[in-house]
């Protein structure tokens, strides 16, 4: 499903028009989707009656029950009938009247800030199969193109108006919805798509190029030179010729394509311009198109956690100084939801396996270990993290995820590493005054200590890391007697 956000109408259902609506107050947002029961007349299903009542002509004389009701001016903005078919009739973007006397978390009046979904039911008759499939798959629908909705803002009408109302009643089963929307993402009901991936001859580029792949999808990959072009074409995947250094290529591709995950990183002195530039120029290209749009961030946006332990909703005002443009650049990205791109922010933790990523260079000695090497890195396997930017493209717009499964010592990371390699001699050690000599910025997020937590991703996603535990990785993995290979 797909739902327009100019014109605030789902695609393909049947729009029946009802005088019940108005605008709603200015500056409110939509953040609630509120789940009613309805059948007329009661426990009956079928006929003609719910569009009736909806568009204020419903005869009282058709029915004894339809004298007590005829009069009242209500409407949903949907309705969901037993087979699943979806009937709207307010645009999702007015207000419906369809909750009455109601308060949510303290605050009164739901209609200004709610969506109303009608179910074809009664509160003591099971749900159909096909009615949860339709609204999991209107929930996402909504998700895409209202930014603040989200699986835990979808209530009952009996939760907002506790002692007046009892639907859905205790027929609904929401744990069969929650798995719904889970599943929804997990097994990637959506259509093939066309990706627009940049990056994908770096480590974490080549690993979502391939998951992409292998889930189906078309591989449009950035080229910038007949080398990367040729390598593309050997992986079987489309090369898109562009550069990062000129954001007009990428928006035209971008735009050309049904999705795009900017996952490239130049490592330059201007890195944080070309990297702006280019997002600010995909973006455009999306607008008002509801495509998914998947930024790579990372961690070190959320700076030292000082031994606590963080989420998706911590802040972002000391971060590394290495990735400040990104802390920056996070907030444009998550609000192009408002402009109809179903925008999302993914923070890497740091990454391992196939050899690579920091602990690789650790493996190999490349890399010193920076002050007393205490400090926790929180990680997260390629593997799952290519399979996390899969669900990033069916996640809800405006949606920051952590990709993150733990976390471990620098000192840990570097001991195991060496020994699973079978190196020899002693770990070189810097202090942070020495490392920043060497290394500059790099070297202050070398030391960052972070545990970063990633359960409301999962909540959100059904992202479920599977993959073999880092040190487990290093010791008897892909960094195992081989002195590691390069992500790059």
């Amino acid at each position: 499903m797909r739902v327009d956000a100019a014109t605030g109408l789902l695609a393909g259902a049947r729009f029946l028009p009802s005088p019940n609506q108005d605008e709603r107050p200015a500056g409110a947002e939509i953040e609630l989707l509120v789940v009613h029961g309805i059948s007329l007349p009661p426990g009956e299903f079928g006929g003609p009656w719910i569009d009736a009542l909806f568009t204020n002509a419903l005869d009282p004389a058709a029915h004894p029950y339809f004298a007590a009701v005829a009069h009242l001016r209500v409407a949903a903005h949907a309705l969901i009938r037993r087979g699943g078919e979806v009937v709207q009739y307010v645009p999702f973007h007015r207000r419906a009247w369809h909750a009455g006397e109601s308060a949510w978390r303290g605050r009164e009046r739901c209609n200004d800030f709610s969506i109303g979904i009608e179910l074809e039911g009664a509160d003591d008759v099971p749900y159909t199969g096909e009615q949860y499939a339709a609204l999991a798959a209107l929930a996402r629908a909504l998700f895409a193109v209202y930014p603040r909705l989200a699986a835990e803002r979808i209530v009952g009408h009996s939760e907002i108006a506790p002692g007046r109302k009892t639907d859905p009643g205790p027929a609904f089963d929401w744990a069969r919805l929650r798995r719904e929307l889970a599943a929804g993402v997990s097994e990637r009901s959506h259509d093939r798509m066309r990706v627009f991936l940049t990056g994908v001859t770096g480590y974490i580029g080549g690993a979502v190029a391939a998951a992409l792949a292998g889930a189906g999808h078309e591989v449009l990959a950035l080229a910038h030179s007949d080398r990367a072009e040729a390598a593309i074409r050997a992986r079987g995947w489309t090369p898109a010729r562009g550069d990062l250094r000129a954001p007009a290529s990428l928006a035209a591709h971008a735009g050309d394509a049904d999705a795009a995950v900017h996952a490239a990183h130049t490592g330059g002195a201007d890195a944080a311009e070309v990297d702006a530039a280019a997002t600010r120029a995909m973006l455009a290209a999306l607008a008002g198109s509801g495509k998914p749009f998947v930024y790579t961030s990372g961690v070190w946006v959320l700076g030292d956690t000082g031994g606590f332990v963080v989420d998706e909703e911590a802040a972002t005002d000391r971060p590394a100084a290495l990735s400040a443009w990104r802390a920056a650049l996070e907030p444009e990205v998550t609000a192009a939801a408002g402009r109809g791109v179903r925008a999302v922010v993914i923070r890497p933790g740091v990454v391992y396996g196939r050899g690579g990523g920091l602990p690789g260079m650790l493996a190999r000695g490349e890399l010193p270990v920076v002050g007393d090497g205490r400090q926790r890195w929180p990680l997260v396997h390629l593997d799952d993290l290519a399979d996390l930017y899969l669900r990033a493209l069916e996640a809800p717009a405006g949606s920051l995820l952590h990709g993150t499964d733990g976390w471990a010592a620098m000192i840990e990371l570097a001991l195991a590493g060496r020994a699973g390699a079978g190196a020899g001699g002693a770990l070189e050690r810097l202090d942070l005054a020495a490392a920043r000599a060497r290394l500059g910025a790099f070297a202050d997020a070398l030391a960052l200590d972070q545990r970063v937590a990633s359960d409301r991703t999962r909540r959100l996603t059904g992202w479920s890391p599977r993959a073999m535990p880092v040190i487990e990785e290093l010791l008897a993995g892909s960094y195992r007697a081989t002195g590691g290979q390069r992500g790059d």
